[in-house]
């Protein structure tokens, strides 16, 4: 199994599409709290708006699939790029990592762009991160909120 025997257009496909279910998945809504003089204040946050309940990367191939041929390497790529995060489906994305290399080479790039290059503080390089050489971890206790929106 060797990545260079992928299509280059392939990769660059699910790179890019994987997570295309994310498209208006996000809404914002009003919160309350108590601010620094202990008087309730609203705020924005995040909150999940999921109009189109059909499962991460199986939306993510429909949504594509309205736009773009995907060859069925990419569909399975893009299908299983969280890998076996569903326990009934273990043997299922093992037969497709087996069957498509670029499923196994999506899901491993996905979950490295998540634990090793993303932190709260936005995206590391990947130079630092391989070199040993990236910021210490924010201690959580000095975490501090995002701006509103």
């Amino acid at each position: 199994m060797r990545l260079d025997s992928i299509p280059q257009e392939s990769i660059i496909i699910v790179a890019l599409l994987h997570d295309l279910c994310k498209v208006n998945f996000y809404a914002t809504e009003m919160r309350w709290r108590k601010d620094a003089n202990n008087k309730w204040e609203q705020y924005p946050v995040y909150a999940v708006n999921d109009r189109n309940p059909y499962g991460h990367g199986e939306k993510s191939v429909m949504m594509a699939s309205e736009f773009i041929h995907l060859t069925m390497q990419e569909r399975y790529a893009i299908r299983w790029h969280m890998g076996m995060s569903e326990a009934n489906n273990i043997q299922t994305y093992c037969q497709a990592a087996e069957k498509y290399p670029l499923v196994l080479f999506t899901h491993m790039a996905d979950q490295m762009a998540t634990s090793y290059l993303e932190n709260n503080n936005g995206n590391k390089k990947p130079e630092d991160v391989y070199l040993g050489t990236e910021p210490a971890a924010q201690d959580p206790e000095e975490f501090a909120e995002a701006e509103p929106i």
